[in-house]
């Protein structure tokens, strides 16, 4: 397999954890660059994040960094009600713990935000007055470098520099645990072709005859942008989508939220009423996929092992990372991201007594699956879908 992203790897003793934060907002100017470690921009006013919670910044990540700023700097912030934080890391994805606070500019994103990482209502935590402003001051210059390089992986969306068309599109059929032959399958997005893998999944899809799609990502209102897009390409999850067979879940990364297991919940109830095989997946089919993943293998009777194997499958494909290559940011990322998932599920009082498939179990009902639901989730995970080939018999 080629390359397809270059990393460097000074350390490891790393939090990192994934979340998805869109934002949105108008530009406004920062004051100019001192050449030292007092380097503020103030004035900058600040809104809500409507999708996901978080505080938006009314300044551009270009605007931002054409101020001498860099991933990687650590910045003092401070709002204009007195709330103040120090030592808050700048970086381009999610590379800190769930609840810990980051400055983010995130690719292909506009302006810059200041966020809880995997928690909803940041914003409205502060009740902040209208017109509220914030001042950024560079703390330590490059103090997180080490952090930004390491983990700021970046993958290639041309499909010649990947194995084969099912590494690209990140596509998979889940059979761990109890999972029964041709049930489930997961990867990356049939329909929001921002990483030009839509076409390819939706080959996969009708290949393998899916018949319900369970979209953690969009709303129906994206799926609408998407079809009217004149490049759009994917007939066979349109057909699903005209069918009434597609379930818009519409989550970000905010998985401890009592709202995301009970949105989990009510699409579990919809699979079992409607028939499979089912897909599932967010935009790249990674941490939002992997968390939905290893709910549904762990209540299988997945190993901890297993879930590991299935979830990091995705970084070998995206990223080249893997055990025999590169150990070390392997181990780092099971760790600390695929254990932080599996890590949520021990909310009992005698977890050392419950088994990976009672803690999903008991998350799902918590969640609102009544035990008859997930009896019958469990029998429907199991049984074995078989794709007969159709017959073109002779004419007589």
């Amino acid at each position: 397999m080629k390359t397809r992203f270059i990393f460097n790897f000074l350390s490891l003793s790393l939090a990192i954890a994934l979340s998805s934060c869109a934002t949105t907002g108008s530009a406004s100017s920062l004051s100019s660059k001192p050449s030292s470690t007092s380097q503020v921009s103030s004035g900058l006013t600040i809104h809500e994040d409507a999708e996901f919670g978080g505080i938006c910044i009314d300044t551009s990540i270009a605007d931002f960094m054409n101020n001498g700023y860099q991933f990687g700097d650590s910045f003092d912030i401070e709002f204009s009600n007195g709330v103040s934080y120090q030592d808050i890391p700048f970086y381009d994805g999610y590379y800190v713990k769930t609840g810990d606070i980051l400055l983010i500019g995130y690719p292909g994103y506009e302006y810059l935000e200041l966020c809880k990482n995997n928690t909803s209502g940041f914003y409205d935590s502060f009740n902040f007055p209208e017109n509220a402003t914030v001042q950024i001051t560079l703390n330590t210059a490059q103090k997180y470098k080490t952090t930004q390089e390491a983990l700021g992986l970046k993958y290639s969306d041309d499909r010649s520099t990947y194995a084969s068309d099912e590494v690209f599109a990140n596509y998979r059929n889940v059979k761990y645990g109890r999972i029964g032959k041709n049930v489930l399958y997961r990867g990356a997005s049939p329909v929001n072709n921002v990483h030009n893998r839509a076409s390819y999944v939706d080959e996969f899809i009708e290949k393998d005859k899916v018949a319900y799609i369970i979209d953690l990502a969009d709303t129906e209102d994206n799926m609408k942008s998407y079809l009217a897009d004149p490049n759009f390409k994917s007939d066979y999850a349109k057909s699903l989508y005209n069918k009434g067979k597609v379930d818009f879940l519409g989550l970000n990364m905010g998985y401890t939220a009592d709202s995301y297991g009970q949105t989990i919940a009510v699409a579990c109830r919809k699979m079992l009423n409607n028939d499979g095989p089912y897909y599932f997946h967010c935009t790249e089919g990674k941490d939002r996929t992997g968390f939905f993943a290893i709910v549904l293998e762990a209540l299988m009777g997945a190993t901890d092992e297993q879930l590991e194997e299935d979830y990091m499958i995705t970084y070998n494909n995206y990223y080249g990372v893997n055990k025999t290559d590169t150990p070390d940011l392997y181990q780092a990322i099971v760790d600390l991201r695929f254990s932080e998932f599996v890590d949520f599920f021990c909310l009992e009082a005698a977890v050392g007594t419950l088994t990976l498939e009672a803690k999903a179990y008991n998350y799902l009902k918590r969640s609102g699956l009544t035990d008859a639901e997930l009896e019958d989730l469990k029998e429907l995970l199991a049984t074995d879908i078989e794709h007969s080939e159709e017959v073109e018999l002779p004419f007589i």
